[in-house]
């Protein structure tokens, strides 16, 4: 059957859950579903809970297999920045 695996392709960026079998360093995927949009949206919201309990320098830090560091870090905003477009406006959660 394989196992729950989320994963990222290395040549879209997509993000895809479902169920693969590993092989080494690789996936065969046996099922899988894109979920990108989700997958950001529940990360930036847990992010944004943790913020909100007080936990005030909350980051994720993640290396990478190139040797490299990826730091992600929430910030809460009480106002709009000017980067962002009015489409975007409509992607709001609950608090």
């Amino acid at each position: 059957m394989g196992e729950y695996h989320v994963g990222t392709s290395d040549i879209t960026g997509t993000i895809y859950a479902g169920r693969a079998r590993k092989h080494g360093n690789s996936l065969t995927w046996l099922a899988k579903d894109e979920v990108t949009n989700e997958a950001i949206d529940a990360v930036a919201f847990h992010m944004y809970l943790k913020v909100k309990e007080g936990e005030n320098g909350f980051a994720y830090m993640l290396k990478l297999c190139s040797g490299e560091y990826l730091r992600l870090k929430l910030e809460v905003s009480d106002h709009k920045p000017e980067w962002v477009d009015e489409e975007e406006e409509d992607d709001e959660r609950p608090d």
